[in-house]
């Protein structure tokens, strides 16, 4: 059953610029952002739970193991409400990209990728709760951790894939044109 209208749906690794992206897409379509970390730890600070990146991790693959399509649901109704036309950001796992392809009437699938290098100076640049850790080594660690190995696999299911290592400008223009071409037909 088509319960959403349109999706925009972002993915890429740790700090490949997915958030970043996200954030513009939601402004320029005016689209509430599905942030599947947001809600993990949403729920964990009203359980009293650690919020480290390996206690989220750790949590969110619990909740794809248990039911994916309930994840799916929680998660759109603590960012969105009943709103028919969405951004996700964060989408790890093949069943959560294949739910919302099927509960989709129209969905774009964007992979942002970053090398490990780019990446991990992003990581040290912010100042996330979750993001404590600060060795490259710890990094590494964090971004093998078992929720995070589907990604890769991933990819090759995107309509689009950009290097977010490019200028920005370049890869916000492409983006925008290929969603106005499919999702938002400009009237």
């Amino acid at each position: 059953m088509k319960t959403i209208n349109k999706s925009v749906v972002i993915m890429g690794k740790i700090c490949s610029g997915k958030s970043t992206l996200a954030k513009f897409l939601a402004e320029k379509f005016s689209l509430p952002i599905i942030s599947f970390g947001g809600y993990i730890k949403s729920y964990c600070v009203q359980n009293n739970l650690s919020t480290d990146r390996k206690n989220l991790q750790d949590i969110g693959e619990s909740f794809i193991n248990a039911d994916h399509k309930k994840f799916l649901k929680n998660a759109i109704a603590f960012s969105a409400g009943d709103k028919k036309n969405l951004a996700f950001e964060g989408v790890r796992h093949r069943a959560i990209l294949n739910e919302i392809r099927e509960t989709s009437e129209t969905a774009v699938f964007i992979f942002v990728k970053a090398d490990i290098e780019t990446r991990y100076k992003r990581y040290v640049s912010r100042e996330r709760d979750s993001d404590k850790l600060n060795t490259f080594e710890q990094f590494k660690e964090s971004d093998s951790h078992s929720v995070e190995k589907e990604i890769d696999e991933l990819e090759e299911s995107c309509d689009i894939v950009i290097d977010s290592a490019e200028p920005e400008d370049e890869n916000r223009e492409y983006i925008v044109e290929k969603l106005n071409n499919s999702l938002f037909k400009l009237v």
